[in-house]
């Protein structure tokens, strides 16, 4: 049975790196090794822990809590404010998908303005799922944000990354 205070699954831990003045930003779910390193000069490790962002109900009286929503935690970085919430595959745990980790539902803004987002962080499979569903576009496993170069009206460049399994039935 689970608990309301133990998600379903182990969620990932999101790094957000910002560097310099806040002049680039970079996020994903995996470390990229500075931290075993002491860090690099100028750039601020900013962790988010994703497993406390999504929240749950009450158990009901067979002991099953749902995932009912999230959290919302910023982080600044310069100019940029990063906004990420918990986000999951199905709110009953013991549904389809509802086992699958929690992950990281990311947006960007430069004051009141949005950048970008959202973007779910993290790999996207389809391997598992009963029905045949395509990994959504608003998926990557990190992002870069930096000012474009041509910053003479304010653009931001945002690069993704992606990885995903994908399965097919072909008859």
């Amino acid at each position: 049975m689970l608990s309301a205070a133990s998600p379903a699954a182990a969620a990932p831990l999101l790094h957000l790196y910002c560097e310099g003045a806040g002049d680039h930003l970079y996020v994903s779910e995996a470390p990229d090794g500075a931290e075993e390193n002491g860090g690099r000069a100028g750039v601020a490790l900013l962790p988010v822990d994703v497993g406390r962002l999504v929240t749950y109900s009450r158990e009901d009286a067979a002991g099953n809590a749902v995932r009912k929503g999230s959290r919302v935690e910023e982080r600044q970085c310069g100019r940029l404010r990063v906004e990420i919430r918990g986000g999951y595959f199905n709110a009953n745990p013991q549904g389809e998908l509802g086992a699958a980790d929690d992950f990281a539902v990311v947006d960007v803004y430069e004051d009141r303005r949005h950048v970008f987002g959202p973007v779910a962080i993290g790999a996207c499979s389809t391997e598992g799922r009963q029905a045949e569903q395509a990994c959504p576009e608003a998926w990557a496993i990190a992002i870069s944000v930096m000012p474009a170069r041509r910053r003479a009206r304010g653009g931001w460049s945002v690069s993704l990354m992606h990885a995903y399994d994908e399965r097919r039935v072909v008859e």
